[in-house]
């Protein structure tokens, strides 16, 4: 997804994204969002134990709009909406291209849900809340423009958010994304010796940064109020660092730890009505990582040598599907969880579980 965006939503991961072909990519559940349901990347249909023989027919979709869909069911479904929480704000990683703003009405007379997928690209943002509202009829979808490395465009897009809503229930931290200057080639007699400092900078800033600041920014308007919830989306290079990608691995490892720090800072020092938690997603197929899993071999897909090795290193032998993230989230960004912050959810099929033997 773009920038950050603020939701309520996670979005999985792929492999860390980058933009040239076979090279990993960020998962990218997802941009960030605030409000009450959590946002992602989509993810592709799941590539099974045979995925050599039958490989997907296309190449991937966005975790975020998987994620999103699912928040979206979620808040259209009064068994799951409960008190009627509102406001989901998500800045969405630049990879995901699909931020955008959704204001849903509320079934039986509850009070409007808003959900805010933020983009640094508008006229994306405008096309995807032309499909959600095809999708969803009845909704009305807001597109804000939030950049989550420039702390002004946050403020400006939080100030449109509380002006046009009144409050921010859940915020999403899904920006993320690799840089192709942070990754080691060694085909290409590319070592990590040779990595220039701005490619590991740009990298930082965008996955951690990009979060950090969001969470100051929305996390205040949670703090005036004295109530809400964070997800932050790292990633599964953030708990098992993966190779080629030092950068990614080490600023989704901070998004991590600074949930955890954040969650006890945001209890004791705010409201214990605020909570931090995170999801790590595993291996998904998605456009981002397609050439880093697959290759196309005359008009058939089979499984890179490097996607060899993570279906044999996740013991439930296959990449991971949109409706395995859907549920985290909204479990973390519902009132089933009050007594969660702090902790980070892997859905990784047992991948960070797995010694290999």
């Amino acid at each position: 997804l773009p920038p950050q965006a603020t939701a309520g939503q996670p979005t999985g991961e792929s492999l860390p994204p980058q933009p040239t072909a076979g090279q990993p990519t960020e998962e990218s559940l997802p941009p960030q969002a605030t409000a009450g349901q959590p946002t992602g990347e989509s993810l592709s249909p799941e590539a099974s134990e045979d995925s050599e023989d039958q490989p997907p027919q296309h190449k991937g979709t966005k975790l975020f709009d998987v994620i999103r869909r699912g928040l979206v069911e979620m808040l259209n479904s009064k068994e799951t909406t409960g008190d009627g929480k509102l406001q989901l704000n998500s800045p969405t990683n630049a990879s995901l291209d699909d931020p955008i703003v959704e204001v849903l009405p509320r079934p039986d007379g509850f009070e409007p849900i808003t959900l805010h997928l933020d983009d640094v690209d508008v006229s994306k943002a405008s096309t995807k809340a032309e499909m959600l509202r095809k999708e969803f009829p009845g909704s009305n979808v807001l597109p804000i423009k939030c950049d989550v490395i420039d702390r002004e465009c946050i403020e400006e897009a939080r100030e449109g958010i509380l002006k046009h809503s009144g409050k921010i229930d859940i915020l999403v931290n899904g920006a993320g994304g690799n840089n192709p200057s942070a990754t080691t080639k060694p085909e290409e007699g590319v070592s990590f010796f040779d990595l220039p400092a701005e490619g590991f900078r740009k990298t930082i800033d965008l996955n951690f940064m990009g979060t950090v600041m969001c969470s100051q920014v929305f996390g205040r308007a949670m703090a005036d109020r004295t109530s809400g919830c964070i997800i932050n989306i790292s990633s599964m290079s953030g708990i098992t660092p993966l190779t080629r990608i030092p950068a990614y691995s080490a600023a989704k490892a901070a998004v991590v730890n600074f949930t955890r720090w954040l969650a006890v800072d945001m209890a004791v020092n705010f409201s214990t009505d605020i909570r931090v938690n995170s999801i790590a997603p595993g291996f998904f197929h998605t456009e981002q990582n397609h050439f880093l899993l697959y290759s196309e071999v005359g008009d058939k897909l089979e499984l890179t040598e490097r996607g060899e090795q993570i279906i044999r290193a996740t013991p439930q032998a296959r990449f991971g599907n949109p409706e395995d993230l859907v549920g985290a989230a909204i479990w973390l960004a519902s009132d089933s969880a009050s007594f969660v912050t702090g902790t980070v959810i892997c859905i990784d099929g047992g991948f960070s579980a797995y010694s290999g033997v």
